[in-house]
């Protein structure tokens, strides 16, 4: 099996993540179990808060760039 690395743009994995995290969550809900469904929405949950309240975490500090040599 080939394997190969590939850089992506940050946002198409983490939007690629969130999508399957919606997906599986969906899929969950047909199913008997009652509880596993709780897990793909606390994941949904984190990552909708963590969107919204990023600015108030970075408390004002300025970005810094890091150049590796």
């Amino acid at each position: 099996m080939l394997r190969t690395v590939t850089e992506v743009p940050a946002f198409m994995a983490l939007g690629l993540w969130f999508l399957f995290q919606v997906v599986n969550g969906l899929g969950v809900l047909g199913a008997d179990s009652q509880a596993g469904g709780v897990a793909y929405a606390a994941h949904i949950g984190g990552f909708v808060a963590g969107c919204l309240l990023v600015k108030v975490f970075a408390g004002g500090e300025s970005r810094q760039t890091v150049v590796a040599h």
